[in-house]
């Protein structure tokens, strides 16, 4: 069982071909293990802009903190579609995607609300 101070252990992954796939993102950040335990890939992310085309970065969330961690040091130099990857933790959260959403929809409200009187 994954306690919570592990939760939601996100990589933010750099310099990914413009064809990359989350499927792709997630065969290669899932394949990792260390004394004999498998990496659990939560979710893969890949941004992409209005027109649906990938924006080169993306975000893999892990399980647990030592996931990311043998991400970020066994996968540092690898390579996809002739680019290296760049590897770093992610500043996101889901704590802060709750707070951003709660937000958008408090002001959303609040504008409606403006709008009735």
């Amino acid at each position: 069982m994954v306690s919570q101070q592990d939760e939601g252990w996100a990589v933010w992954v750099g310099q990914l071909p413009w064809s990359s796939t989350e499927g792709e993102l997630k065969k290669v950040f899932s394949e990792l293990e260390a004394d004999g335990k498998k990496v659990e890939v939560k979710s893969v992310i890949l941004v992409r802009d209005q027109e649906g085309k990938s924006r080169g970065f993306g975000y893999v969330e892990y399980a647990a903190k030592w996931m990311g961690e043998l991400a970020m040091t066994k996968l540092a130099s690898t390579e996809m579609g002739g680019r290296q990857l760049k590897l770093d933790w992610s500043q996101r959260s889901k704590e802060r995607a709750e707070d951003e959403d709660a937000k958008k929809e408090k002001a959303a409200e609040e504008e409606a609300a403006k709008k009735a009187k």
